[in-house]
């Protein structure tokens, strides 16, 4: 069943059907099994017990884990791959010794095999600890909660002393320019033009803070969303014309590739929120003349949107911060690395992910994952193949 659930192949009522025939083997186990500890059982008893149990246990085992590596290779998020593929290597080890140790040699009649057990089982924790803090593991990324509070008000603080001081630099230029104007209108003959010119620089100042305000106003806010029904190649239409200008500015190229038309049910306003945002990003990791690719694909479990480019890419040491808030490698005083962890939260509200695979001077890949039940009609323009879903 947990097979079944990692690989997500199957909807509700398949999954409750396949749970009661699945455990009929388990019920008829306990039903005619004698429920008494191994040290009362004969030798024979002993020997019966296990060769009934690996009749059904070493074919549910096996096929669940075959289940697993098919569901790992067709796999086509990164971030989930990953995490699959370390779940595989924590699994397979393991129903190779549960199946040799504890039923096959101890239905041969080696009733003292279980004990191999123990090594196994102490490195596959290891690894488990191991993988579950660093990547997450079996659906499990593990924290500390110390560590993780720690990171945060690190965070916090660094956004706070970078706020502080944006906020007293624009302070410094409201004030110097305030002088200068009383300076002008002072004297016999008041400079016009020294007076707009500073006017601008207050005006300036003024939007850049009222700005700033609303973007940490709006990220501090708990998201919300509001779904409505959505075609995916309109929501990307919007984001593009929302980024033209940068697009217009360095003459990108953009690419289109949608290969589905895709309806779904998601937050129209925040979808394209961060699309805008990305494409952004893209655009300012780009030279003139760049190239941005627009993907829409499906895999078994999600459809996915995918936003490449041809631009510097990202090193490993900038890669391992991306996510934080605050964290930026812009122009601090026009960003305050609030876009990245929006998005990644954006997503999170709709059951998505975020995944990005990028190298230092290698471009960027976005790959931006929702769940297939938000799928509400699929249209492949190849084939005009058109699938409606009933889940809403």
């Amino acid at each position: 069943m947990y097979s079944i659930s990692f690989h997500g192949m199957a909807k509700a009522k398949l999954k409750l059907f396949l749970g009661i025939l699945l455990t009929l083997p388990v019920i008829y186990s306990f039903l005619f099994l004698p429920l008494t500890p191994n040290a009362w059982k004969t030798r024979a008893e002993s020997i019966t017990y296990f060769r009934v149990l690996s009749v059904w246990t070493i074919p549910y085992l096996f096929t669940a884990t075959g289940i697993m590596i098919y569901s790992t290779y067709k796999e086509k998020r990164p971030r989930l791959k990953i995490q699959k593929k370390f779940t595989l290597t924590l699994v397979i080890p393991a129903v190779i010794s549960s199946s040799l140790n504890y039923l096959l040699l101890r239905s041969f009649g080696i009733l003292h095999a279980w004990k191999f057990n123990y090594p196994v089982l102490m490195v596959l924790f290891g690894f488990f600890l191991y993988f579950g803090v660093k990547y997450g593991v079996m659906g499990i990324k593990l924290t500390f909660y110390k560590q993780h509070l720690e990171s945060s008000i690190k965070s916090i603080s660094s956004g706070i002393e970078m706020l502080n001081h944006s906020l007293k630099n624009e302070v410094l230029k409201i004030a110097m320019s305030s002088s200068n104007i009383k300076s002008s209108t002072n004297g016999k003959n008041p400079d016009i033009e020294d007076i707009n010119q500073n006017l601008e620089v207050i005006d300036s100042s003024v939007s850049y803070l009222k700005g700033m305000i609303k973007r940490i106003q709006s990220f501090s806010k708990e998201i919300t969303l509001e779904e409505s029904i959505n075609n995916m190649s309109l929501i990307l239409e919007d984001a593009l014309n929302n980024s033209s200008n940068n697009i217009n500015a360095k003459e990108i190229t953009i690419i289109k590739n949608y290969r589905y038309e895709v309806v779904l049910k998601c937050d129209r306003f925040h979808i394209v929120e961060i699309l805008s945002n990305i494409i952004n990003n893209a655009c300012e990791a780009m030279a003139s003349a760049g190239e941005i690719v627009l993907t829409i694909e499906k895999s078994k479990n999600a459809f996915n949107i995918i936003i490449s480019d041809n631009g510097t890419g990202i090193d490993s040491d900038t890669m391992s911060h991306i996510f934080e808030p605050y964290f930026t490698t812009k122009d601090k005083h026009l960003n305050f690395g609030l876009g990245l962890s929006y998005c990644y939260l954006v997503m999170s509200k709709h059951n998505g992910s975020l995944d990005i695979i990028s190298g230092e001077g290698e471009g960027t890949t976005v790959i931006l994952s929702l769940p297939s039940y938000r799928i509400l009609e699929i249209k492949d323009q190849n084939t005009t193949k058109t699938r409606k879903s009933s889940c809403f």
